[in-house]
């Protein structure tokens, strides 16, 4: 019978009382006679009753709100076609802006220098810094 071999299987559900009337008085019989038994009862028995404390516990009143808020709050990323709109436009302006940089800077001082109608001196400064070199200024201590 149940003498023969261990019947830790049905220890649980004879702790959590799913057990007939005849199987729990078999059970019974058994943690009697097997110690190896009785010691793995004593076990199951605990867990069954320290999980029957953690079932009884309140649950904090606002705690699925809270954490409702703190989901809500974690950012969700940009569709895909967003952000790749938005990296393709960066890439654009930096372009265009290294673009005109690069064009300002080879710019020639003559096309800029020379006179005009409107100002038939031109830009003095720069025809000056064009004539004299620069260690001019630097070394004049006059």
């Amino acid at each position: 019978m149940m003498n023969e071999q261990h019947i830790t299987d049905q220890l649980w559900e004879f702790h959590l009382g799913n057990l007939s009337e005849e199987e729990s008085q078999q059970v019974q019989l058994h943690l009697e006679v097997c110690e190896a038994c009785l010691r793995e009862s004593e076990v199951v028995k605990q867990a069954v009753q320290e999980m029957a404390v953690e079932r009884s516990q309140e649950v904090p009143p606002f705690l699925f709100t809270r954490i409702q808020g703190r989901l809500e709050s974690v950012r969700k990323p940009a569709p895909l076609w967003k952000r790749t709109l938005v990296t393709s436009l960066g890439t654009i302006l930096l372009l265009v802006s290294i673009w005109g940089g690069v064009k300002l800077g080879t710019m020639d001082v003559r096309q800029t220098s020379g006179t005009s109608l409107e100002n038939p001196m031109g830009n003095l400064a720069i025809n000056e810094m064009v004539n004299e070199p620069i260690e001019g200024y630097l070394f004049d201590f006059n």
